[in-house]
């Protein structure tokens, strides 16, 4: 996953009217008035800081985020902090099954890897591990596909599976219990 980066400003400021703040990698934004003091240059600071103390912070954008919208840079060191458990491979597709299955928490990355069942080139692909063709009549046996294909149908529409596509043939399979 690309670097996770976030934009934090003073709020007061911003509501009046004034940007106020810097980028910072997500691990490290400023927790307090002091931190943010230290870390936005002063040039920056300084055009509303006889307005305004700074002493509301907020992450008005961010860049790789797992969430979406604004959030607290409390919140963005916390996410960074759990998003370090994750692989690379693992950190796009798991800002995707966020978005459905939040709330972003210390066990966000362990319910997340307890129902990813894999990426598949179809949702078919995942049922040919636990139905192997073999074990098929042999009248059933040429339409293996057909059956796999309505078996995980069926699984989308009771509720056992969903699926996060993120592209040609890439079907990432969920378990939902």
């Amino acid at each position: 996953m690309s670097e996770y980066k976030v934009w934090v400003g003073c709020l007061p400021c911003y509501n009046n009217g004034d940007l106020v703040g810097d980028w910072f990698d997500a691990g490290d934004s400023p927790q307090s008035e002091e931190e943010f003091n230290e870390a936005v240059p002063a040039h920056v600071k300084l055009q509303a800081a006889d307005v305004n103390p700074h002493e509301e912070l907020w992450v008005f954008d961010h860049e790789n985020s797992p969430v979406e919208g604004e959030y607290s840079p409390w919140s963005a060191k916390q996410y960074a902090e759990w998003l370090g458990d994750l692989a690379e491979s693992e950190a796009e597709i798991f800002g995707r099954w966020l978005a459905d299955n939040g709330p972003l928490d210390e066990d966000a990355v362990e319910r997340f890897r307890g129902s990813y069942m894999g990426c598949f080139e179809e949702g078919a692909d995942y049922l040919a591990d636990l139905y192997p063709e073999a074990d098929l009549p042999s009248w059933a046996q040429g339409h293996y596909w057909e059956i796999l294909r309505s078996m995980f149908k069926d699984c989308l529409l009771g509720g056992d599976v969903y699926t996060i596509e993120t592209g040609y043939q890439e079907v990432h399979v969920f378990s939902t219990h």
